[in-house]
């Protein structure tokens, strides 16, 4: 796992591949160690290199397969942790792979079983700022909204916009506006 923090993305990439491969032989490495590998892979969703986030959602993948959602709920606020990090990064690409992490946790588990509903709402509150990749977008919106309605209804700060907004288009509408008022202050045209 040392290998993870390696500056070479080859290397931090091989060892994922090296990590799944260990795990699907002895399933009782993932047993034991599923705090440490959960550690160890943290960073994995925002990193660099396509090729290691590839490898990463491969290796969550198995995962998500391989553990029970019941020993994957005490990790909850990780795995949100690395979703929300990944989905507010400065690179477009890390942003677009965090969208696809975030498809593979509602596909595998939905969100009742990993995120608990403020987790769920934190999630939503980052969904709403990202104006490209609808087609990733809409989908984990309104099963995270889903989710989070009910537990949350007229208790939400921190959800600013909702799903209807974003589906009826006030999300873009204010993101134009938001695009022109700074084209005015930077003089450029975006």
């Amino acid at each position: 796992m040392a290998h993870l923090q390696h500056h070479s993305p080859k290397v931090r990439r091989d060892a994922l591949h090296g990590l799944l491969e260990l795990c699907r032989n002895h399933p009782g490495v993932l047993n034991v160690n599923l705090a440490q590998i959960l550690d160890s892979i943290a960073l994995c969703a925002t990193d660099g290199s396509p090729d290691v986030r590839a490898a990463n959602r491969s290796f969550q993948g198995f995962l998500l397969e391989a553990m029970p959602g019941e020993a994957l709920a005490a990790f909850g606020s990780k795995l949100a942790l690395q979703v929300r990090g990944a989905l507010s990064h400065v690179s477009g690409e890390v942003r677009e792979d965090g969208l696809k992490l975030l498809e593979l946790y509602l596909s595998r588990l939905g969100t009742k079983q990993v995120l608990s509903p403020s987790e769920a709402s934190r999630l939503i509150g980052t969904l709403c700022k990202l104006h490209k990749h609808v087609e990733l977008v809409l989908p984990c919106l309104l099963q995270l909204s889903s989710h989070t309605a009910p537990a949350l209804a007229g208790s939400t700060p921190d959800l600013q916009v909702s799903l209807q907004d974003v589906l009826d288009g006030k999300l873009q509408q204010e993101l134009c506006e938001d695009g022109r008022r700074l084209a005015e202050l930077t003089g450029r045209d975006l």
